[in-house]
């Protein structure tokens, strides 16, 4: 938001791995119970690398699997199954 011209916004950044959102909210929710602020933006993502959660377990077919196949029958572009 500081690059839109809206410096007199208090802003706070958190990054705690898988619970960034609702730390968010946390704090946005303390902001208002303590008087701090009238109304708050909370918002939070992840950013993961490419295959962190792996693909699943290796004893059994995907729950993806028949849809994954259907989409590669749709398009030329081929999805991992």
């Amino acid at each position: 938001l500081y690059e839109l011209g809206m410096t007199g916004i208090p802003i706070v950044n958190v990054n705690n791995n898988c619970s960034t959102g609702s730390t968010a909210l946390y704090l946005g929710a303390q902001s208002i119970r303590g008087g701090l602020a009238d109304c708050v933006l909370a918002l939070g993502f992840e950013k993961m690398q490419p295959g962190s959660l792996g693909g699943g377990a290796d004893d059994r077919e995907s729950p993806l699997k028949r849809h994954i196949l259907a989409l590669n029958e749709i398009d030329a572009m081929q999805f991992p199954v």
